[in-house]
């Protein structure tokens, strides 16, 4: 297999745009404890600021510049059967919340970044930006783990839920430190694992020689994240990655880290009761165990009883914890038990929003694997993925989206 990404030129204004756009794309996103979670709400405005103005700029690079892009016949049925299916759930259900401006924005912006920004140079910039910033969390992590004290002079943000980090705005830490756990910028180390799955989705299956060093600090950065739910991923990647190839020495690879990582979890201790105690009934922590479960039961029931148009924002709160109580017999908060993104898109939007977010999982899949057993996989990763967070403001999920349903670079002169 050849190698399929293209060199970046070098000292371009393309280069800089692209730097810029992955910036945002990383830094300022609903993703991140600083502009995601952030009780100071001067932050989370400033996000959406800078929202509105890089989709002006964009507007006018693609509208107005030397090259002027071009958008095909399917490329418009698409995105005008995307806003309908978002304006008919606002309009039917006579709710009209802020979120759906949030997203909206963040839609919008997300399309001209795809318009603006081939899927491959997003790629390139992707892996520099990922490595980058999992350099940065490593060493923070390792001297965190060293020398506990040093989070208490690390400047302290407080997210939605009163958690206390220590922030450095380059990467973030639980002020509590009774669990340590790598979540880089992110609000979420679950968050920060699905970061880490793409760039090694990119590196197992799009590149055709990965690179070594990228992917051996990915995995590393992500058994420090100990996502329970990023190793099960991992694992799957890897086991299809070792079939792709079909070389001894890949099989004997994977086997052998596979091979690692359980032996780890037997011989050191406490390892497996951070990654596995949800998992216990006498756990504390199984309380995660029944809100993941709620968090797919209860907006698919949403959905079946909103086909169409979706229950809406508001409806989709007070529905969820009235099936909770009647599905599992205790009240579960939407607010931090709902976090799978594909379902509740379905019970929020209805099946046509739903079912072209599932369709562009599946073309990006195509385009990131060449043979079906790949693609499959990739598949399959997307949707354990994107099932254990709640996204659906997530600038990153939404250009991703909008490269399985668009990605035509195609442009003419102006």
């Amino acid at each position: 297999m050849v190698n399929m990404l293209p060199p970046i030129k070098k000292n371009s204004g393309y280069e800089l745009s692209a730097v810029l756009v992955l910036f945002i794309v990383f830094f300022i996103s609903d993703d991140t404890l600083t502009f995601g979670t952030n009780i100071n709400q001067v932050f989370i405005l400033g996000k959406y600021l800078i929202y509105t103005i890089a989709s002006i700029v964009l507007f006018v690079s693609l509208n107005f510049g030397k090259k002027i892009a071009l958008y095909s016949e399917r490329e418009i049925a698409i995105i005008i059967l995307l806003f309908a299916s978002f304006a008919l759930t606002v309009f039917y259900n006579v709710d009209f919340r802020t979120g759906y401006f949030l997203q909206f924005v963040t839609l919008v912006l997300s399309i001209l970044i795809v318009k603006f920004l081939d899927f491959s140079k997003f790629i390139q910039y992707y892996q520099k930006g990922l490595y980058l910033l999992s350099v940065i969390s490593i060493i923070v992590f390792v001297l965190v783990y060293l020398v506990p004290g040093i989070v208490a002079v690390f400047p302290t943000t407080v997210n939605f839920g009163g958690t206390e980090f220590g922030n450095l705005f380059i990467c973030a830490v639980f002020k509590d430190m009774s669990f340590l756990r790598n979540t880089s910028i992110f609000r979420e180390p679950g968050v920060y694992m699905i970061y880490l799955l793409f760039g090694i989705i990119i590196e197992f299956f799009f590149k055709g020689v990965p690179n070594r060093k990228y992917l051996i600090t990915y995995i590393i950065t992500l058994i420090t994240t100990f996502s329970t739910s990023g190793i099960a991923v991992l694992g799957i990647l890897a086991i299809g990655y070792m079939f792709n190839v079909n070389k001894f020495k890949v099989y004997l690879f994977v086997s052998a880290f596979i091979g690692i990582i359980a032996v780890s979890l037997v011989a050191i201790p406490g390892l497996s009761e951070q990654f596995f105690s949800k998992l216990s009934a006498d756990s504390s922590d199984y309380a995660s165990t029944l809100a993941r479960l709620s968090s797919f039961s209860v907006p698919f029931l949403i959905f079946l009883n909103n086909p169409l148009f979706g229950a809406g924002l508001s409806n989709f709160v007070n529905l969820y914890s009235l099936y909770s109580i009647q599905l599992f017999g205790i009240f579960i908060d939407p607010e931090s038990a709902s976090t799978n993104t594909i379902v509740n898109t379905f019970a929020i939007f209805g099946i046509t929003y739903g079912v072209l977010m599932m369709y562009s999982f599946l073309r990006l899949s195509k385009q990131l694997g060449k043979l079906m057993w790949p693609k499959a996989v990739i598949f399959v990763s997307f949707l354990m993925m994107f099932s254990s967070q709640e996204m659906r403001y997530s600038l990153f999920l939404n250009i991703l989206i909008m490269y399985g349903l668009l990605n035509r670079n195609i442009f003419r002169a102006s």
